[in-house]
């Protein structure tokens, strides 16, 4: 999705265009328990999570944590 337009039925309203840019993004996790006895068990896991907007068209109205 490149730009996000909205038109008004009223002619005096302009239609409002807002430039988003997105792209295509990707999420991959992966995660593993060990077992340690009958009542203990560890997990641990981890995640990467790809942006789908780019910092100079990042918007609040489109929030995203990048953190």
């Amino acid at each position: 999705m490149k730009h996000l337009t909205i038109s008004f039925d009223n002619p005096a309203n302009p239609e409002a265009v807002t430039v988003l840019d997105l792209r295509d993004s990707w999420f991959f996790t992966q995660g593993g328990r060990y077992q340690i006895n009958e009542r203990l068990a560890v997990r641990a896991g981890a995640a990467y999570d790809a942006a789908a907007t780019r910092t100079p068209t990042r918007s609040p109205i489109l929030a995203e944590n990048t953190s």
